[in-house]
C-alpha cells in the first residue's frame, strides 16, 4: 500500500490526473482452472480496491480500472458499482473484449459512462476451421475489422475531454481457446449465442495474419515503427474526432 500510494503521489506530481492499472497480469482462460479461483480472485480485488480508495482520495486522482481479459462487460460493471466512487472508473481498451466473447462496438456503449482512459486499437482475427478457437491480433488502425470511428464517438459522447491512448502492439497474434473445455472453467455463464455471434464474425473477417516472434529484431522494431506511423497517419485523416483535445 506504501509502494502504491508512492506511484501515485509521483503520478499526480507528474500532472496527471487519472492512472491505469489492471486487476489481473493473465489472461482468465490461462489462469483459473476451477470457478472457486475466479471467484477468490475477485474477493481479493474487492479488499485491494477498498484499501487504495483513501489513496486515491488523499492525492486527488482517478483510477481507471483495465479490461484486462480478466472480468467480462458486467461484471466489470458491477465492480464499478459497487464502489460507486467518483475516483473509481475504467480503462477500455478496444481489443481485450473478443478475447472474452464480447463486441467492443457493444461494450462501448455499456461501459462510455465509466470510462476514464481509452487504450485505442484495431482488430483483426485469423480463423482455422479445424482448430478450436480463433487467432486475434492487432493492426495499424484502419487495417482490422472494428468500426473505429463508432467506438470514438460513443467514448467522447460520455466523455468529451476523453484521452484516446494509441496501443498498437505489433506481435504474433494471440490464440483464443473459445471451443477447448478449459476455456470455460470460469465463463459458465456465457451462452451459446454470444459464442456463436464471436465466431460468426471472426468467419466473416478471418484472414491470415503475419508473424513477428521469429523476425530479427531489427525487423521486429522497423515492423512496430511502421505501424505506429500508419496509425497515426489514419488517425489524422479518418478520425477527426481525435484531433480534438
Amino acid at each position: 500500500l506504501d509502494r502504491f500510494s508512492q506511484d501515485v503521489h509521483a503520478a499526480r506530481e507528474c500532472g496527471a490526473s487519472v492512472v491505469r492499472t489492471v486487476l489481473h497480469g493473465g489472461r482468465r482462460y490461462e489462469v483459473f482452472q476451477r470457478a472457486e479461483q475466479f471467484r477468490a480472485f475477485r474477493e481479493r480485488v474487492q479488499q485491494s480496491l477498498r484499501q487504495i480508495l483513501p489513496v486515491l482520495k488523499r492525492w486527488n486522482i482517478r483510477l481507471a480500472v483495465e479490461n484486462h481479459k480478466d472480468l467480462r462487460t458486467p461484471e466489470l460493471l458491477e465492480l464499478i458499482r459497487r464502489f460507486s466512487d467518483e475516483r473509481l472508473g475504467i480503462c477500455f481498451d478496444t481489443g481485450n473484449d473478443f478475447a472474452l466473447l464480447e463486441h467492443p462496438e457493444r461494450t462501448a456503449k455499456a461501459l462510455a459512462p465509466w470510462v476514464f482512459s481509452c487504450h485505442f486499437k484495431d482488430m483483426a482475427v485469423e480463423m482455422d476451421g479445424a482448430s478450436e478457437g480463433f487467432r486475434l491480433a492487432e493492426v495499424p488502425l484502419g487495417q482490422g475489422s472494428l468500426d473505429l470511428t463508432l467506438i470514438a464517438n460513443t467514448l467522447r459522447a460520455a466523455n468529451p475531454a476523453l484521452k484516446l491512448n494509441l496501443e498498437m502492439i505489433t506481435r504474433d497474434p494471440l490464440w483464443i481457446p473459445c471451443l477447448s473445455d478449459g476455456y470455460w472453467a470460469t465463463l459458465g455463464e456465457v451462452s451459446g449465442r454470444e459464442l456463436a455471434q464471436t465466431l460468426r464474425w471472426a468467419r466473416k473477417h478471418s484472414r491470415e495474419l503475419p508473424r513477428f516472434a521469429k523476425l530479427p529484431i531489427d525487423r521486429q522494431l522497423a515492423a512496430e515503427d511502421e505501424h505506429v506511423r500508419r496509425s497515426l497517419d489514419f488517425a489524422r485523416s479518418r478520425l477527426p474526432i481525435l484531433a480534438n483535445p
